[in-house]
């Protein structure tokens, strides 16, 4: 089933997110559909992660509404919405005394009905996403003896392990080398297809957004945004506007990549 086919997973409609006075999102109407693989992309203060919090429930509306799996999500209780989506935090993981697979086995819990690890298909579900990002090996250690890097494979480890319908990704490239960047959201990406749930990953790359979504939702000022098929959307028209500076697409064997144009004063000066 191809994603424009599949059921819609997340309805959203007319939705209106403000802090205090200021509006961040006005009149947001958007369909996300399972097999999706979706970028949140805009410049600082945008409401990008606000706007996660919101439909993870974490944070009320002002206006309109979300509708997950048919349901409105205001009438789901907190388990519920936790089966259906999964969030990793932009904070990263807290370092409690625990090993990196007694962290992992947490993304199981929303599917207990009673004591935590007793249930070896949980077992078997953590270790597999464990090993899906190279983490297997360090099952027994300590997470706070964990890189940072290592911490934010786990956070990503510990989602899979969740298996919502719904990832709600904030920066998941943190604390991650180039490689890990983008082999776990391939990775990630990849389930996500298997499954026929859906990603939704803010971030400041817009060169990774590219490379991972196959659709964006581009925050401007003043509520507005731009939405569609990632090709539609990351024009230099529409970065240059929602960045408020001129970015450049640049065509080359390698792919497509998008840089910032600045000018350089110093460079000015000289003669």
């Amino acid at each position: 089933m191809t994603a424009s086919k599949a059921k819609a997973l997340m309805q959203i409609t007319e939705l209106d997110v403000s802090i205090g006075e200021r509006k961040l999102i006005s009149e947001l109407n958007l369909t996300i559909r399972g097999g999706e693989s979706w970028g949140l992309l805009g410049k600082n203060g945008a409401g990008k992660t606000t706007l996660l919090h919101t439909l993870a429930r974490l944070r009320p509306w002002q206006g309109g509404g979300i509708d997950l799996q048919g349901k409105p999500i205001n009438q789901l209780d907190r388990r519920e919405v936790a089966l259906r989506i999964g969030l990793l935090f932009q904070e990263g993981l807290s370092l409690v005394t625990s090993t990196v697979l007694e962290s992992a086995m947490l993304g199981r819990y929303p599917h207990q009905h009673s004591r935590l690890w007793d249930d070896q298909a949980d077992v078997g579900v953590v270790k597999a996403a464990l090993a899906e990002f190279k983490l297997l090996d360090l099952a027994d250690r300590r997470i706070d003896t964990l890189s940072g890097g290592e911490l934010q494979r786990l956070a990503l480890a510990r989602l899979v392990a969740q298996s919502p319908v719904l990832f709600l990704l904030d920066e998941p490239s943190n604390h991650l080398d180039i490689a890990h960047q983008l082999t776990g959201l391939l990775a990630l990406r990849s389930r996500v297809m298997q499954d026929q749930a859906t990603m939704l990953m803010a971030t400041h790359d817009i060169n990774l957004a590219s490379r991972i979504c196959d659709h964006v939702l581009l925050l401007k000022e003043d509520g507005a945004y731009e939405v569609g098929a990632a090709a539609q959307v990351l024009t230099e028209n529409n970065l240059s506007s929602a960045y408020d500076c001129e970015i450049r697409r640049i065509d080359s064997d390698a792919g497509v990549f998008f840089t910032p144009v600045i000018s350089n004063p110093t460079s000015e000066r000289m003669p």
